[in-house]
């Protein structure tokens, strides 16, 4: 029996160790748990045992014993509960008196009495003392029990003793003077009944051959539920003498009361020998009947366990039939199992004999019902193998599995497993012998792979979720392209690669997904490992299990970065056309305006229109080679003073590199192309020796960056001033300062023209 100690139910538990044969009992106790203990004391012990467990159950409560234990002598007190179980119950209507400890402790008290002594304290010897001194002056008296043994003595109470002759024993009515015994009978009995005190007057008894008058006194202690009473002796004193003249018929009475008392006595003591007869008869009466009830009760043990051991084979007759019907049950379904299955078996003992097969092993070998027992050597087998032999003996001596793949004639595969046939009492007893058809499942590994090796090798990102989002399958491109590996990624949910803002839209597509429906190159963005954001085509198909019903999806994501840049690339460029045509439109507008207000020759007009507009056509090609995003300051210079440099020794250009927005190069494109044409006309470009430099730099002032561009001509013809400004003039300086929000001033000195330009790098510099 397993057992297993419950803490709450332990911790309410006290321990000790405890005599209780000899130490103070317990009391008021609810349950006394003594089993097996009886059966190893006297009868003497386990009366007394008894009278400690009487007084240590409180009343309703319960005793349980031992199987071989009985209460048959002391029952008075116990009511039987559970006979089979012995357990008792505590009677609420009987008294119990404090079990006597006097004999077992007599021991420990005169062991203890030198260690008592020495601790005396003078107050303690003085009390001691004063009792002793106040004990022959108080009336002497006796506690007895429920069962009149004395407990207790106290006073000069021997002179009311008489024990009677026989075993020595604490029965007050063996211990007293015979006169005394109906006396203190009658007034016990009151006291107890009654529970109030009784007495007893006017006793006559023999003390030091005087004739005493004696009271009893009778009283319960505690009001007669702790069982005990106090029998007190109260001395009157002598008897007076009669007088002289009544002394002879005083006499005659004494002795004719004598002799009444004698026989009164004698009636007395031949019923309390009868009596002692009577309980002793009643004893051994008492223990002849526990004899009978241990017997009887052997005897229902005896029945029980004949009945409990027929019971057990009734059931073991009804398992064994139980296990009957599950055998044949079980040689039913082995023997269908072994029709129905599709995987051919073959069973073959030690010898290669045939002992069992299913039916699917007819297309395997030629067998028949009558090659049972037959080797299976002498059978054709419908396969090319001929190391059958070989792997049976081989697996017998190693007693581990042979796989081979065979193929049929008409070109069905199968695998080959030869596994030794164990015995349940784990004897080896031939080999087992399967093939499993493995045709359709070598095709689909085939076509599985080839998918798997597209898969992998495509360029797009393929990935496969299941029903709820979670990511089954992940692709090498998958993995370049969210920065995922294929670890990290499966597993997760899907949403790990769609930004937050875009995760509800993302819904909408799987509940479209879940209906069955296919979504074709949708455009979004995906989210990368890194936190960066992806511009993505994605095209999404249900994936169906055998049954139709969708258990998932598959993503084919295609990155469409460098498409999604192209095409803003493109609006771009087709914003930035739009406006430099219709800028450049305006220029060439405003150009053959004022060309034909200074030039009104139509030869003239034309010449100089086509020269301006060729200027205009080679700033726009450079525009058009950095994509309208700028020019740098030194080609659109150069590109300008080409026709008539002539040499690279003619024009010195010097400064930092600066790349011109849009703007800015077309402006200064038209300006330097005046410069190079008035030059060419009036200044340095018009003679050989002619020279023009070209200087920027990049200053810091107010706050903010400025440029400062200078062109200077020398060794050129001497310079008058002109007399009016014509167009070239107007549109290097009032142009030029107006678009670029800045200053130019030209200046005809003698020595060659000069022009300054100053404006704010803001609006010149193209941006990064």
């Amino acid at each position: 029996m397993n057992s297993h100690p419950i803490k709450d139910i332990r911790e309410l538990c006290v321990f000790s160790a405890h005599n209780a044969l000899k130490d103070p009992p317990f009391s008021k106790l609810d349950l006394i748990v003594c089993r097996n203990v009886l059966i190893y004391l006297q009868p003497p012990a386990q009366d007394r045992l008894m009278s400690v467990f009487q007084y240590a159950v409180r009343p309703g409560g319960y005793l349980f014993l031992g199987a071989s234990e009985s209460l048959a002598r002391q029952n008075k007190a116990f009511s039987i509960v559970d006979k089979k179980h012995r357990i008792f119950r505590r009677k609420e209507t009987v008294a119990v008196s404090l079990p006597n400890l006097a004999v077992y402790a007599t021991d420990k008290i005169a062991s203890d009495q030198s260690a008592a002594r020495a601790s005396t304290s003078p107050e303690d010897r003085l009390d001691i003392d004063t009792r002793r001194v106040m004990e022959r002056h108080s009336p002497a008296y006796v506690v007895v029990d429920a069962r009149n043994d004395v407990v207790r003595f106290s006073g000069q109470v021997a002179k009311y003793l008489g024990p009677s002759a026989g075993a020595a024993s604490l029965d007050l009515f063996a211990l007293l003077q015979r006169p005394l015994r109906p006396a203190a009978r009658a007034a016990l009995q009151k006291a107890m009944h009654s529970r109030q005190s009784a007495a007893q007057k006017n006793i006559s008894i023999e003390i030091d051959g005087a004739t005493h008058t004696v009271d009893l006194l009778a009283e319960p202690v505690g009001g007669g539920e702790s069982g005990f009473c106090v029998l007190a002796f109260l001395d009157r004193g002598p008897t007076p003498p009669a007088s002289a003249r009544n002394q002879e018929g005083v006499g005659d009475l004494e002795q004719e009361l004598a002799l009444m008392r004698e026989r009164l006595q004698a009636s007395v003591d031949e019923l309390e020998v009868n009596n002692e007869e009577m309980k002793s008869a009643n004893e051994e009466y008492q223990s002849v009947n526990e004899e009978l009830q241990s017997t009887n009760e052997e005897l229902e043990t005896s029945k029980e366990e004949m009945q409990s051991i027929n019971e057990e084979l009734q059931t073991v007759n009804a398992e064994l039939n139980a296990k009957n019907d599950t055998l044949m049950r079980l040689n039913s379904d082995l023997k269908n199992f072994l029709d129905s299955t599709e995987i051919a078996t073959l069973f073959l003992d030690a010898d290669l004999r045939v002992t069992n097969f299913t039916p699917a092993m007819t297309g395997l070998f030629h067998l028949r019902e009558s090659d049972y027992q037959r080797p299976v050597t002498e059978i054709a087998p419908l396969f090319a193998y001929g190391d059958l032999a070989e792997d049976v003996s081989r697996v017998l001596r190693t007693l581990a599995m042979v796989e081979r793949e065979v193929t049929t004639s008409s070109g069905r595969a199968f695998i080959m497993r030869i596994r030794p046939y164990r015995r349940l009492d784990n004897v080896i007893d031939g080999v087992v012998v399967t093939f499993m058809d493995v045709t359709d499942r070598k095709q689909l590994d085939a076509e599985r792979a080839l998918r798997s090796e597209m898969v992998v090798s495509s360029g797009d990102a393929i990935i496969g979720i299941d029903a709820k989002g979670v990511i089954l399958s992940w692709n090498a491109s998958a993995e370049a392209l969210y920065g995922y590996t294929n670890a990290e990624a499966i597993g997760r949910h899907v949403e790990v690669i769609v930004p937050p803002d875009r995760r509800l839209g993302e819904l909408d597509f799987r509940t479209r997904i879940n209906g069955g429906e296919r979504v074709e190159n949708y455009d979004s963005v995906g989210q990368r490992h890194d936190g960066g954001l992806v511009d993505i085509s994605v095209s999404i198909s249900p994936v169906r299990d055998g049954a139709g019903a969708i258990t998932g999806a598959s993503l084919i994501v295609r990155d469409i970065t460098e498409r999604v840049r192209a095409r803003e690339r493109q609006a771009l460029l087709l914003l930035e056309l739009n406006h430099r045509v219709k800028n450049t439109l305006a220029t060439v507008q405003s150009i053959a305006s004022q060309t034909l207000s200074d030039e009104p020759d139509p030869r003239a007009f034309r010449e100089a229109f086509q020269e301006r507009l060729a200027a205009l056509s080679r700033t726009h090609t450079l525009l058009s080679d950095g994509d309208w995003r700028g020019s740098p300051l030194r080609d659109v210079l150069l590109a300008e003073t080409a026709p008539y440099a002539n040499g690279a020794h003619r024009v010195a250009v010097e400064g930092p590199h600066l790349k011109l927005a849009p703007g800015a190069s077309l402006a200064l494109g038209m300006a330097f192309h005046e410069l190079a044409t008035n030059a060419a006309k009036y200044g340095a470009f018009s003679v050989p020796d002619g020279r023009v430099q070209v200087q920027w730099q990049i200053e810091n002032g107010n706050g903010e960056r400025r440029l400062r561009l200078e062109w200077r001509e020398s060794n050129g013809p001497s310079v008058i001033a002109p007399n009016r400004r014509g167009l070239g003039s107007r549109l290097i300086e009032r142009g030029l300062a107006h678009q670029l929000n800045g200053a130019a001033e030209l200046r005809f000195e003698s020595a060659g023209v000069q022009f300054v330009l100053e404006a704010p790098l803001a609006s010149i510099e193209a941006a990064p």
